[in-house]
């Protein structure tokens, strides 16, 4: 199970990295540039610490770890509820569904990680 969390969510946090880099090049906008500019740190920071508490071998990196998987599940859900309900005021119903599911599996997946994290370094304790 470590390995799958930690294959998916390195994974993500390189793919964040790549597309910050992406939209502080591309400065159409001033907001895509400041974006860029905040969430490198953020996922890098993210692939750091993954990378240590998998490679390296740092278990007291996986209670932090877990917590922020959850407060990644936390945004993914407001976010998911907010644009759900601001599509449904537009009448925008193509497509829903899909955005319901791959948002749903998103958050999903960050609780099943956060509370596996947590609870696998309470035991550790």
């Amino acid at each position: 199970m470590h390995a799958f969390f930690f294959v998916t969510n390195f994974a993500l946090a390189v793919f964040l990295m790549a597309a910050s880099v992406a939209s502080i090049g591309a400065t159409a906008s001033p907001g895509s540039f400041l974006g860029g500019i905040l969430m490198f740190p953020l996922a890098g920071a993210l692939a750091v610490a993954e990378w240590r508490a998998w490679y390296r071998k740092r278990r007291d990196v996986e209670r932090t770890l877990g917590k922020a998987c959850l407060v990644i599940a936390g945004l993914a859900i407001f976010g998911l509820v907010a644009n759900v309900g601001e599509a449904l005021q537009k009448g925008w119903v193509d497509g829903l569904g899909w955005f319901v599911l791959v948002g749903s599996c998103v958050a999903g997946h960050f609780v099943g990680c956060g509370l596996w994290r947590i609870r696998a370094a309470r035991e550790r304790q």
